[in-house]
């Protein structure tokens, strides 16, 4: 199997293990997103309904992976999403479906919703610690392209194609030389303000943990792939180098959020229950009642932003900004001598 296959097949594997689990997301003892009785649940009903959307949707993994396996490689660079589209295409349509269906045994939701935003017995100063490493990791890759200044070519490679040939050339100054670092600290920072905007923003409870385990998952592989691009002056590693990082990072993130997830509620907290009435066009959520900034998806994991909170804009405005400066930022160090 070509590299380029292997690149391509990779994303599909997440993308295959959300399809099959989204009767069970956000939370275990919900159905297709909607809150039901345990007996439900964990009954006939609901071993019914999940078995029918798992076997029919088996077809579009099988046909996914086929079409992963001996699609020409031309094809599946030129067309990347075309894969993934294919089991995700089938699995929306099979969701809203089972949705439908577990819609007659939902629990009704109450208009008010009373929750603790934050607890003083939270130590979140010691679980930012977890972002410390991964600074670290740059900060190391730094003092030794400093230390080795002098045995940096004046012209070197920093980027490459599918096949490995290089196609993107830098000079041997601050921008061109600790560009890939710069840019993972400004990434790993805007991942630690996520992590504290949702602590304060959202209400306690498993998908908290969640949400700070994907979070410090992808500053940790932020981390160890640019710093080994930093280092590309020295040492050009394999591509299979980086496919076993992300590898790793898959199935270190996938460990995490189950683990999180299969803990009980923090005491005292309930699972998160949003009217119905509140959502619009799907995941847009607007309750002026409700204080909280974000509120647990009802399809997935993850959050999404309570647009009725006026901070909602100030969060979105600085992802905005933080978007548009990465890509000013990119070509100014480049350039710079």
């Amino acid at each position: 199997m070509t590299i380029a296959r292997v690149f391509f097949l990779m994303p599909l594997i997440p993308v295959l293990v959300l399809m099959h689990t989204l009767p069970f997301l956000p939370r275990r003892e919900r159905l297709f997103g909607l809150a039901v009785p345990p007996e439900i649940r964990h009954g006939a009903q609901g071993a019914q309904l999940v078995g029918d959307y798992e076997r029919r949707l088996l077809p579009w993994t099988i046909a996914a992976v086929l079409l992963g396996v001996f699609m020409p490689t031309a094809w599946l660079v030129a067309v990347p999403i075309a894969v993934p589209l294919v089991p995700l295409s089938g699995a929306c349509r099979l969701f809203l479906k089972g949705r439908a269906a577990a819609r007659a045994f939902a629990l009704p939701a109450s208009p008010i919703r009373e929750a603790l935003l934050t607890d003083a017995g939270d130590r979140i100063a010691s679980r930012l610690l977890w972002f410390v490493p991964p600074l670290g990791i740059l900060a190391a890759a730094a003092l030794y392209l400093r230390a080795n200044w002098d045995r940096i070519p004046e012209r070197f490679a920093i980027h490459w194609d599918i096949n490995g040939h290089a196609n993107g050339w830098a000079h041997r100054s601050a921008g061109g030389v600790y560009a890939p670092l710069i840019l993972a600290a400004f990434i790993i920072l805007f991942l630690l303000a996520i992590a504290v905007v949702t602590h304060y923003g959202a209400r306690r409870g498993t998908q908290q943990s969640a949400t700070f385990a994907i979070l410090t998952g992808v500053a940790y592989l932020m981390a160890l792939v640019f710093s080994i691009a930093g280092l590309s002056p020295f040492w050009v590693p394999s591509p299979w180098v980086l496919f076993g990082l992300l590898g790793v990072f898959l199935c270190g993130v996938v460990i995490l959020v189950i683990r999180a997830y299969s803990r009980p509620e923090p005491e005292g907290v309930t699972a998160e229950q949003t009217p119905e009435e509140c959502w619009h066009a799907g995941d847009f959520y607007y309750n002026p009642n409700d204080p909280a900034l974000f509120v647990e998806k009802r399809i997935g994991i993850g959050y999404t932003i309570n647009f009725a909170n006026h901070l909602s804009w100030v969060v979105l405005g600085a992802t905005v900004l933080f978007v548009a400066g990465m890509v000013l930022l990119v070509p100014l160090l480049l350039r710079s001598h």
